[in-house]
């Protein structure tokens, strides 16, 4: 298998393909519940977690439905970025997953303090004791996330790209976060952020793609997108 930084190195946001996926993302969820049983509160059952899967192979590939939304200063622009999100199917060990792209953390299990997480003690405990090696698998951490965050991410190490800092890999932490209301499009959700677009939008950023709310003129320094004129949130 291809090692996921050296894939990330041939990206761009142009389009790559229309018809071809260039290569396989292993994903490895990690599931961070509250003691609840399966399917309830933070233990989302496997159903949510897959439909997360099928919104990203939507969103990357253009085959999402509402594509013909797409605003008319980025219809030059859209592309298939050829890559397709797989749930991980062996653990680091190279042992089978029972429920495959799925890792379940109980908190009281792992010795964690109660929910809802800061960024800190995410980034401190949760993240460090857990992650699988992220040059073979795209790490996703799910939970109760406080502040009113949806969701975070890691940058890339060294991109080259003018308005991001070129920071050493931080191997314990890169990935990306999301609200567990957030995450998919079906199950345990919180409206109107119920259609699985924050982790496609914390993926972007993961790859190089900031958003115009990190930059200083309306540029998100990729050179294949255009420049806007204000944030976008949700």
């Amino acid at each position: 298998m291809k090692k996921i930084y050296a894939l990330l190195s041939l990206l761009s946001f142009s389009q790559i393909s229309n018809a071809q996926i260039l290569d396989t993302l292993p994903v490895i969820v990690h599931v961070i519940y509250n003691n609840e049983a399966y399917g309830i509160g933070t233990n989302l059952d496997s159903t949510q977690v897959y439909s997360q899967f099928d919104v990203l192979n939507e969103d990357y590939r253009m085959l999402n439905t509402d594509l013909a939304n797409t605003p008319s200063v980025f219809a030059s622009v859209i592309g298939d970025m050829g890559l397709n999100f797989a749930p991980a199917t062996v653990d680091p060990n190279g042992n089978p997953l029972a429920e495959p792209g799925i890792d379940r953390l109980n908190r009281v299990s792992m010795g964690w303090t109660a929910p809802p997480y800061s960024m800190t003690y995410i980034n401190s405990t949760i993240k460090p004791a857990t992650v699988w090696d992220p040059s073979q698998y795209l790490n996703i951490w799910v939970m109760n996330v406080s502040g009113g965050l949806l969701g975070y991410c890691t940058f890339p190490n060294n991109s080259g790209l003018s308005c991001m800092t070129n920071t050493a890999a931080d191997p314990l932490r890169d990935g990306i976060v999301v609200h567990y209301c957030a995450m998919g499009r079906t199950g345990n959700l919180c409206a109107p952020y119920h259609k699985g677009r924050t982790a496609t939008y914390e993926i972007a950023q993961w790859l190089g793609l900031k958003r115009l709310a990190q930059t200083s003129c309306g540029d998100d320094c990729v050179s294949d997108t255009p420049v806007g004129d204000y944030s976008y949130g949700g």
